[in-house]
């Protein structure tokens, strides 16, 4: 698998919070389609906590649907000490 992020904003919020809106495309994950991916992470003001939210383009029916897929979604939080 192999792939292209870009970074296509970030932030600093009133709270101190670090905002970074981020894109991915795989090439060769699905049979070589251009599949994509969208993130919106936020890492705290501390470093010690990240929260990414995740939505991928519906791959089941590239190229023809390119819609986000609602069943293709996460909420994650990590953890650092």
């Amino acid at each position: 698998m192999s792939g292209t992020f870009i970074l296509k904003d970030s932030w600093i919020d009133s709270e101190g919070n670090i905002w970074i809106l981020e894109d991915a495309y795989v090439g060769t994950y699905f049979e070589g389609k251009n599949v994509s991916y969208h993130y919106i992470n936020k890492i705290s003001k501390s470093g010690t906590t990240l929260e990414r939210t995740y939505n991928a383009s519906n791959v089941g029916r590239y190229p023809e649907e390119k819609d986000l897929n609602p069943n293709a979604s996460y909420y994650r939080v990590y953890y650092c000490q």
